[in-house]
C-alpha cells in the first residue's frame, strides 16, 4: 500500500480503489498511463479484520461474516493463533475434525479416551459432538479440575461450515478458526481462541496481552507443531503415491469429505481475510 493505492512491488505502478492505473513512478509527469486495469473486490472490516470477497461483487452482501460474540467480552481472554501449513486444504480440514488424534499430543497432556456423540451433516454444514477426557497440570490450570491427577471428562462441539470451524470445549473455551487455501499444496489459518482463565478479572486486564502470548507461546503452539508435522507427512505420502487408498473410520471426517467435495464442485465465493493481530497471516484467496 502506499497511502490509499495499491503499489505494485514488482515495478511501482499505483492503483486506485477502483483499480485503475494512475501512476508509473518512472514515466514523465505529462506522459499518458496505459489502461492498465486491476480488479477490484468488496472488502469489509469487522473484528480488526480485512475481509475481501473474491467473487460476484453482486452477492457479496449474500455471504454472512463469522460471528464472534465473545470477542468484545472481558469475561474472555482472547488468544489469536496463526497456522501455515504445507499441505491441502482437506487434510488440514480433516485434522481440526478429527478428535481421535489425542494420541498424538500424549506427551503434552492432551485429550484421551475420545467417544464420537452426536454426528449431523447438511449440504454445508457438519457438527459433531466429542466426549473427551483430560488429565494434568494443564487441566488444573483450565479449571477444568482443582487437582491434575484426577480425570475430568468434558464435550468437545465442532461445527464446520464451509470453509470455516468454530468449536466448544464444555466450560473451557471457544474457537473460530478460519481456513485460508493458498495453493494445492499449501494453507493458512487464523484462530481466535477463548478461554475462561480462573484469575481475578482485574489481573486478567492488566496482564492480557502479556498472558495471551505466553499461553500461545508455551501451551499452544507444541500441539500446533506437532499437527503442523502430522499434516505435512499426509501430504507428503500423498505425493509420492496418489493412487494409495485410505482407510477412514471416523464417520465425522467422512461426513466432512462429503461436504468438501460437494462445495468444491459449486461455483460459491466465501470472504477471505488479513488480520493486523498476527503477523505471519496474509491474504489468501477462497475458491
Amino acid at each position: 500500500m502506499s497511502g490509499d493505492r495499491l503499489l505494485c512491488p514488482y515495478h511501482g505502478w499505483e492503483f486506485n480503489g477502483a483499480g485503475q492505473c494512475v501512476n508509473i513512478p518512472y514515466f514523465p509527469s505529462d506522459q499518458k498511463l496505459p489502461c492498465a486495469q486491476a480488479r477490484s473486490y468488496p472488502v469489509q472490516e469487522q473484528l480488526s479484520i480485512i475481509w475481501v470477497f473474491p467473487g460476484d461483487p453482486s452477492e457479496a452482501a449474500q455471504v454472512p461474516l463469522p460471528t464472534v460474540p465473545e470477542y468484545d467480552d472481558p469475561n474472555w481472554l482472547m488468544v489469536p493463533i496463526p497456522g501455515k501449513f504445507n499441505a491441502h486444504f482437506s487434510i488440514c480440514n480433516e485434522n481440526t475434525m478429527d478428535v481421535f488424534h489425542g494420541f498424538l499430543h500424549r506427551n503434552l497432556q492432551g485429550w484421551f479416551d475420545p467417544k464420537l456423540l452426536h454426528l449431523h451433516q447438511t449440504d454445508t454444514d457438519v457438527e459433531a459432538d466429542y466426549q473427551v477426557s483430560y488429565q494434568g497440570r494443564l487441566s488444573q490450570f483450565l479449571g477444568m479440575s482443582d487437582r491434575g491427577d484426577r480425570v475430568t471428562t468434558r464435550i468437545i462441539s465442532i461445527r464446520y461450515r464451509y470453509p470455516h470451524y468454530s468449536n466448544t470445549l464444555e466450560g473451557v473455551s471457544r474457537m473460530y478458526l478460519m481456513r485460508l487455501p493458498v495453493s494445492p499444496t499449501e494453507t493458512r489459518s487464523f484462530t481466535l481462541l477463548f478461554l475462561k482463565i480462573r484469575l481475578p478479572q482485574t489481573l486478567v486486564t492488566v496482564v492480557r496481552p502479556l498472558l495471551s502470548r505466553v499461553i500461545w507461546r508455551f501451551l499452544l503452539k507444541p500441539f500446533l507443531d506437532q499437527d503442523v508435522e502430522m499434516i505435512e507427512s499426509e501430504q507428503r505420502t500423498y505425493e509420492g503415491d496418489r493412487q494409495r487408498r485410505y482407510v477412514e473410520v471416523n464417520p465425522a471426517i467422512i461426513a466432512l469429505q462429503r461436504v468438501i467435495l460437494k462445495q468444491d464442485g459449486v461455483q460459491s465465493s466465501h470472504p477471505t481475510l488479513q488480520s493486523p493481530h498476527v503477523d505471519d497471516s496474509e491474504l489468501a484467496s477462497i475458491p
